[in-house]
């Protein structure tokens, strides 16, 4: 399987926020902003594994409250892939401002739910490699942990 750069995964997304998606402080409400993030990260990593995935976990830190008639942009890029599992991040930006980081699990799988091989990531970027570096010492740690 030949190995692929982040930038062939990367994935960039728009949501404007209604009224319907705010909390009872007039923010926009956690719970929606983590639904748009999944669904970024899992349209980048289904692009870098070829085909179905499911998400595994996600690390969330809100920074900026989003408010009614915000422009949010979602930016998905692959920091790591392993056998079968890729971390993706995702930065929620309001213009210059950030208003959320993530950290997104998802692992590729079959048409029966099992785990399948997913390529391998080449960071090209120094950034991409300090991510990739980083990404690759949570994997190991994770492995670690299981057994």
């Amino acid at each position: 399987m030949q190995s692929k750069k982040p930038a062939d995964s990367e994935v960039t997304a728009y949501q404007m926020v209604m009224p319907s998606h705010l909390n009872g402080g007039w923010c926009l409400f956690g719970g929606q902003l983590m639904s748009w993030i999944d669904l970024a990260a899992g349209a980048a990593a289904c692009r870098h594994s070829g085909g179905q995935i499911l998400t595994a976990a996600c690390e969330v830190r809100f920074l900026s409250p989003a408010r009614t008639g915000d422009l949010l942009k979602l930016a998905a890029k692959l920091s790591f892939a392993g056998e079968s599992s890729m971390e993706v991040l995702v930065r929620v930006s309001r213009g210059p401002d950030t208003v959320a980081l993530a950290r997104v699990t998802l692992v590729a799988v079959d048409n029966d739910g099992r785990p399948r091989p997913t390529p391998s990531l080449l960071p090209c970027t120094e950034g991409e490699k300090r991510d990739y570096a980083f990404a690759q010492r949570r994997y190991l740690k994770r492995k670690q942990a299981k057994s």
